[in-house]
């Protein structure tokens, strides 16, 4: 991962951009931690890096018009020919980008899976689309209800690109069914892009409180989304123990998800402001698991 981010040099040529490397694989880590998941697991990470800086980009650097230009550009045609009506910073961007898509198809076409690379194509439209809602929403002062906000800020969680991303690698046990149930956006699926959208927004975004109810309160507001984060995670537990034919590495993927966005985001935007992981990654990637020296019976 060091090798390519490093290759790539986006931290250089897209400098408004978090670099943020170490933090996403510490997520990718966290979700498919198993060693014979090492492919899925990177393909996360390379993934979750190009959400993060798709996000920097619509969110906080780009011009209404240059979001719609990008989103234009993926949406209808997906190749490298469309980067005329695009700024020199976003060929940039956009190039390495087809070039994580080509990778995924050479790698899914080698596992015999070539559908997968569609799929994670399609999650990504929708991401960018629900990009350029938000970014619009903002360039005209407009302020939706909740509901229409947490409709578009589902999509804008990300969820839909990591999961598809992270079933790269996991050969049989995600097939072509296991793709189209995630695309039919299924109960575990929105509980899990609800809780995204909101933990995420719960530390980062204080105008979220507002659009509760203008006569709420801001701790009010707080509690009342922190009750349908916990609606999410009862709706995320009770499918987990439902019967399905569903393989359960599908399931502990997502859950492991969920968690992993209770870590980040509970008590601090840890993602923008990395410093409050710290003591998390090193642990997890530097310092040995301890072993006890001995068992008591």
């Amino acid at each position: 991962m060091a090798r390519w981010w490093k290759d790539l040099n986006l931290a250089e040529k897209l400098p408004y951009a978090r670099d943020r490397l170490v933090e996403i694989y510490f997520w990718a880590c966290s979700i498919q931690f198993e060693p014979h998941l090492a492919l899925s697991r990177m393909m996360m990470a390379k993934y979750l890096k190009m959400i993060s800086l798709a996000d920097d980009t619509c969110d906080a650097y780009a011009t209404m018009k240059e979001v719609n230009a990008f989103t234009d550009a993926i949406e209808s045609r997906c190749s490298i020919d469309a980067t005329d009506e695009l700024p020199d910073y976003m060929k940039v961007f956009y190039k390495e980008l087809l070039n994580l898509f080509e990778e995924t198809e050479n790698i899914a076409s080698k596992e015999g899976r070539s559908y997968c690379a569609y799929y994670v194509k399609e999650e990504f439209k929708n991401l960018l689309r629900s990009y350029r809602m938000e970014a619009q929403w903002f360039n005209e002062g407009y302020v939706p209800t909740f509901d229409v906000y947490l409709q578009n800020g589902s999509e804008s969680s990300s969820y839909g690109v990591i999961v598809a991303a992270g079933f790269i690698g996991m050969e049989k046990i995600a097939g072509i069914m296991e793709y189209q149930w995630l695309q039919s956006n299924p109960k575990i699926v929105k509980a899990l892009k609800v809780l995204g959208r909101l933990e995420n927004d719960i530390v980062s975004h204080q105008g979220i409180y507002n659009r509760l109810s203008s006569k709420v309160l801001e701790k009010k507001a707080v509690e009342e989304i922190l009750k349908i984060c916990a609606n999410a995670w009862k709706d995320i537990n009770e499918e987990c123990m439902k019967p399905t034919a569903l393989p359960s590495p599908i399931l502990q993927l997502l859950v492991n998800l969920a968690r992993i966005t209770e870590v980040v985001y509970r008590f601090d935007d840890s993602y923008t402001n990395p410093s409050s992981l710290k003591d998390k990654i090193t642990a997890l990637l530097l310092e040995p698991l301890p072993l006890q020296d001995q068992v008591n019976i």
